[in-house]
């Protein structure tokens, strides 16, 4: 029996003493294996994305309150308004009738007859300052309707100009505060008289060389509430019937 190496030195090549073989190797994976880990990887990038993108919308969404706002009438489901033969622009008084059904079908009436006054007389101070550069051309025409349980007060008011590029300056100025004085629910109505001007929603849409608004208001004077609320999309839902009402009457 070969005795043991110098000190310092490696054991000679072979089986280690005592006779025990080395361990086996690890089986290797199957063949079909390789594409699982690709995908695993992509699967996993996947739901990264689709996490941050979902974290993406929900942070987008924030919106303020209480702030006027220009908007436009969608365009995804054409409207239909109400006009006929008997509405033109040269007679506000055939557009901002009595009653006036909306396309969605709710009725408003209206309280009192049409104010008609210098669109100087009847603007608030920021749009006053609008009409130094773009005046109007006729008086403001403006009418306060009811919706039907009476309990949402709209004021549209309609104003004309030159041409659309200064009705389009002018309505961009609706998101700074620009909008005609509030009407409030005349004497006789039926309506709460109200001491103050409320808290309200006003906004605006061109048609043409017109900027029609609506100034939307809880009847009983309260907080008119968030965006998107009962006093908005009653207000906006008139607002756009008689702007649709003026495009179809040129």
């Amino acid at each position: 029996m070969q005795g043991p190496p110098p000190y310092g030195q490696p054991p000679p090549y072979g089986p280690a003493p005592g006779g025990y073989p080395p361990p086996p190797m690890p089986p290797r994976p199957p063949s079909g294996g390789g594409p699982l880990i690709p995908l695993l990887i992509i699967g996993a990038v996947l739901v990264v994305i689709v996490v941050a993108v979902g974290a993406f919308v929900v942070l987008d969404g924030d919106d303020k309150d209480y702030k006027p706002v220009t908007l436009s009438p969608t365009t995804a489901t054409p409207i239909t308004p109400s006009a006929s033969q008997s509405t033109t622009t040269e007679d506000l008084s055939t557009i901002l009738k009595s009653t006036v059904t909306t396309s969605a079908g709710t009725t408003f009436t209206r309280a009192g007859g049409i104010r008609s006054g210098s669109c100087v007389s009847r603007a608030g101070a920021e749009l006053q300052k609008a009409l130094r550069t773009n005046s109007c051309t006729q008086d403001m025409q403006s009418a306060l309707y009811t919706n039907p349980s009476r309990t949402v007060v709209t004021v549209v008011s309609v104003l004309r100009f030159a041409d659309s590029s200064a009705a389009a300056a002018v309505n961009d100025d609706t998101s700074e505060g620009a909008d005609p004085t509030l009407l409030l629910p005349p004497s006789g109505s039926g309506l709460p008289t109200l001491t103050r001007n409320p808290s309200s929603w006003t906004r605006s849409w061109t048609r043409g060389q017109f900027v029609v608004y609506s100034q939307g208001y809880w009847a009983s004077g309260s907080d008119a509430g968030e965006r998107n609320g009962t006093v908005y999309n009653t207000s906006g839902e008139l607002g756009i019937e008689i702007a649709n009402v003026i495009s179809w009457s040129n």
